[in-house]
């Protein structure tokens, strides 16, 4: 296996990580939420999707890193729990995000594993710009944003097809299992989330849906998770 589907801690960016029910995604991000820390990764990695649809009923699950695809085992590899996940089990969706609550005692270091580079700001990329990424199946990759502001019709296994919204597009750079990992500009600021994929493009939420929300990357610097509220 590759560096990204390894267990890695401290816990870094841009690795293996699912629910425990689920099969394998990417950990995108450690952003900041309401005054607590996250991990940020898609809706549709905190449960299980493929035999019955538990996508709109994940809060509390396990998340572990590795994933369990990669052998993460709950109790030894839980870095945390699903605090928050879109539900994505009506006929449309306005994102795929979710936010997990990191154990107390789990060490981070917000940097991206292999390229230790760390989001310095967040904004929108404009068409034609440049991206970047680093995810669990295929590592660091380059594309180009394709599209703004569009739709795509997703399918989530047993929980079917969702047409979600709010999808901008670059070429194809993310496979099964980079779900959930981080747009970066080239200059290091966090541009988006990538949330599913087909042949000749990737789909990804702007940093602008991501600031809606009250997400934003995290300080930089050590972090600690102790005085932070339980799911």
């Amino acid at each position: 296996t590759g560096v990204q589907q390894e267990r890695v801690r401290p816990l870094r960016m841009g690795v293996s990580g699912a629910a425990a029910t689920s099969t394998a995604c990417t950990i995108g991000a450690l952003v900041e939420y309401n005054g607590q820390y996250y991990l940020l990764t898609n809706a549709h990695c905190t449960g299980r999707a493929d035999v019955s649809c538990e996508l709109g009923f994940t809060v509390g699950n396990e998340f572990l890193q590795p994933a369990p695809f990669d052998g993460g085992v709950p109790g030894r590899d839980t870095v945390g729990r699903v605090a928050y996940a879109s539900d994505l089990t009506k006929a449309e969706a306005e994102y795929d995000v979710a936010l997990i609550l990191p154990d107390a005692t789990l060490q981070v270091e917000p940097v991206y594993h292999g390229l230790r580079l760390a989001p310095v700001g967040m904004r929108n990329p404009q068409m034609g710009e440049a991206v970047v990424k680093l995810g669990r199946t295929t590592g660091y990759t380059r594309g180009v944003v394709y599209g703004v502001s569009g739709v795509v019709k997703t399918y989530y296994g047993a929980c079917g097809s969702v047409v979600v919204r709010n999808a901008w597009v670059t070429t194809a750079m993310i496979e099964h299992g980079d779900s959930g990992s981080a747009v970066l500009t080239e200059d290091g600021e966090l541009a988006g989330l990538f949330f599913a994929t087909s042949r000749q493009y990737s789909f990804f939420h702007p940093a602008s849906l991501l600031q809606q929300l009250g997400i934003k990357p995290a300080a930089l610097g050590p972090v600690t998770f102790e005085a932070q509220a339980k799911v």
